[in-house]
């Protein structure tokens, strides 16, 4: 019913490796639904009403013809969407991005005023933003009115209720031109009431949990376990042991768990085994770097940011690439009841808002730990 959608042949990438060719959601079979098609159409047409003059892709599936099978997720552009401009028209920029850039509360009980940056592309008129527990919510905002109007690059502040709970929430952002809307992307940030108390104790975090996440590099669901101990050094009160399998035998990843709001934290970069090739460590995809997981009853740990199994050159640790990346990341400890599961972003707005960057390293998930198969950057 839709008269703007395109359909396109599979377009060879040029990775003679492997034989990658991006292709339409209608060649691959299970990736096929709504949301896929709709990433495929015009966005402008020329003077004349029927010629395209702007026309996007789905840029971010490829298809393996050597093994028959779905290549992964490699992204072509920033936004995991190709735009083609036809002869004699530009390529337009109607991007709208948005990033945490800190909190400030001006006494207990009063309402926390959130810092974001945003960035309008430069065919971009305006954009409206919002914050709220969810991007559901953040975006039902934006479209029931309750948003902030943003007409240029630079700081915007807005604010949280007064009694906001600690926890994770969403800033969301959607561009608008041409008399519409065109884009939306999202970020996430974690808040601490300072008048909240929930009374944990390093009893509630310790012990082995059992990790659900949605890794992005080839989009099928993995579990695997996870460590955490008391720590054993000082300026932290927690550690992670074990992580996917590998002994963090090198050095644990230390951290804070603060027992008043349930937020954990660990500092990025923190190396806990050394491979043959490359050493291990832990990160979150974007800034801020540290990892933090949120506790919503003992034993139930979740996190809204994108964790990464990173590479790190053996000899100066400096960060190379990653083997996994995950979203969705819920741990559970065997003796806890599941807390329910956070917005997925599968199929998401925010999912085709944020770039995988190169060099990609593939972890082989045959072996019991981590080798990068190969670098890749297209």
């Amino acid at each position: 019913t839709r008269s703007d959608l395109v359909n396109f042949d599979p377009v060879y990438t040029g990775y003679s490796a492997n034989n990658y060719f991006m292709a339409h959601p209608s060649y691959l079979s299970g990736y096929d639904s709504e949301d896929d098609y709709l990433f495929n159409r015009v966005i402008k047409y020329q003077a004349d009403g029927k010629t395209p003059a702007n026309i996007e892709l789905d840029g971010h599936r490829l298809y393996n013809t050597s093994t028959g099978g779905l290549g992964g997720y490699y992204c072509l552009d920033q936004n995991l969407v190709m735009q083609i401009a036809f002869p004699g028209c530009d390529i337009l920029d109607y991007t709208a991005t948005v990033a945490y850039n800190g909190v400030n509360q001006a006494s207990s009980g009063s309402a926390p005023l959130v810092d974001l940056d945003v960035t309008l592309g430069d065919d971009t008129e305006y954009a409206i933003v919002a914050v709220a527990s969810s991007e559901e919510g953040a975006l039902a905002s934006i479209s029931g009115g309750q948003g902030t109007t943003v007409n240029a690059s630079g700081t915007v502040t807005v604010s949280l209720p007064a009694n906001a709970p600690t926890g994770s929430y969403i800033a969301a952002i959607v561009s608008f031109a041409d008399g519409q809307d065109w884009l939306s992307s999202s970020g996430s940030f974690n808040y601490a009431n300072p008048d909240e108390d929930k009374g944990y104790t390093i009893d509630d975090i310790v012990g082995t949990y059992d990790v659900s996440a949605y890794p992005l590099t080839n989009g099928s669901d993995e579990n695997f376990t996870m460590v955490i101990a008391a720590s054993d050094a000082s300026g932290s009160n927690v550690m992670i042991t074990s992580f996917d399998g590998v002994p963090c035998s090198y050095a644990s990843v230390y951290g804070n768990f603060d027992t008043k709001t349930g937020l954990v934290t660990f500092p990025a970069d923190q190396i806990f085994y050394i491979g043959s090739s490359y050493a291990y460590g832990l990160r979150a995809y974007e800034e801020p770097l540290d990892l933090t997981f949120i506790m919503s009853s003992p034993g139930n740990l979740s996190t809204d940011q994108w964790v990464v199994f990173g590479a790190y050159n053996k000899s100066t640790y400096a960060y190379l690439g990653y083997f996994d990346v995950w979203a969705d990341f819920v741990a559970v400890r065997a003796d806890a009841s599941p807390a329910p599961k956070p917005m997925s972003v599968k199929g998401s707005p925010s999912f085709s808002s944020k770039q995988l960057s190169s060099p990609v390293f593939m972890g082989d998930k045959k072996s019991s730990f981590r080798t990068p198969l190969e670098i890749r950057s297209f």
